[in-house]
């Protein structure tokens, strides 16, 4: 079926195939004015001279015109040496051949086009120029762009996550916020644990009485101070009690959690800063030949 579409800017018609314009979606060249349009929405109905010329064969598509003669095709809707040229319609100007302007450098586009002639039957996007070849490089920078900013916000939110208690510690402006993203994500800000910001003061253990309890085991009352250095609130923590021998050896050791000395309220809020607390336990031991003690803290 013979089609002809016209060059909106300077209005020439060319003879056109169906199969010419699903390639490249329809894009042409004008060979006269070399404006770049759609062919397929300036379909017309195509002139007599054009209906009536002859299709070149396969063969003169690739023949190199001599210089004495120049070649009669003025325009080719896609950027092939395969495919037939077309016939100008009398009084066009000759030697107007659209391939090989295609092929060459389009000045116009800021040297966009390279000299290299490509295949518009291959379907290798590498292939075709830079004019189209790059139209979907800014669309790979967003897509780049947008994946690395949600990962680096992921990344950051799981460090927040991690780290909500000694944030909140260091920055006490962002506690309320920290505060209200606990009441969403059903977590809580809780006291930082910091033992290089406590120190255990005025320790003492004393046998309470000289008489043992009914299961043979003497009363010790243990009294210390546990004090905060640092300047935010810190967790209290546990306490290792630990007897020893005239040699050193332990002979006895006792844990003793936050729940022995605490209730539930103190531990919440933890040891303010720059405070101290003092801590009285009644402990029970069997009859050993201590000399000595000493406590530790540690967190659990």
């Amino acid at each position: 079926m013979v089609l002809a579409t016209r060059c909106p800017n300077c209005h020439t018609v060319f003879r056109v195939v169906a199969d010419q314009l699903k390639l490249r979606n329809g894009l042409v060249r004008c060979g006269t004015c070399q404006h770049v349009f759609d062919g397929r929405s300036e379909l017309c109905a195509p002139p007599e001279e054009l209906t009536d010329a002859p299709t070149p064969p396969m063969a003169a598509a690739t023949a190199t015109p001599s210089p004495e003669k120049p070649r009669a095709s003025i325009y080719d809707a896609i950027v092939a040496d395969d495919e037939p040229r077309f016939t100008s319609r009398p009084g066009t100007p000759p030697n107007l051949d659209a391939a090989a302007l295609l092929r060459q450098e389009d000045k116009t586009r800021g040297g966009g086009f390279t000299s290299a002639p490509w295949s518009a039957r291959a379907g290798d996007p590498a292939d075709a120029p830079p004019w189209l070849r790059n139209s979907a490089r800014p669309r790979k920078a967003v897509f780049w762009t947008l994946a690395i900013a949600a990962l680096t916000l992921g990344a950051l939110l799981q460090l927040i996550w991690w780290q909500r208690d000694a944030l909140a510690a260091q920055w006490p402006p962002l506690r309320a916020p920290l505060t209200q993203l606990c009441q969403i994500a059903g977590c809580r800000i809780a006291p930082v644990r910091q033992l290089s910001g406590l120190s255990i003061e005025s320790t003492n253990l004393a046998t309470e009485g000289d008489d043992s309890d009914a299961q043979g085991q003497h009363l010790l009352v243990l009294t210390l101070f546990l004090r905060n250095t640092s300047d935010h609130a810190i967790a209290y923590p546990a306490l290792e009690l630990t007897l020893t021998d005239a040699s050193g050896t332990p002979v006895v050791r006792r844990d003793i959690q936050v729940t022995d000395y605490l209730s539930d309220s103190d531990i919440a809020a933890g040891l303010a800063a720059r405070s101290e607390h003092p801590i009285r336990l009644r402990l029970s031991a069997q009859s050993t030949a201590a000399a000595n003690y000493h406590v530790v803290a540690f967190y659990p």
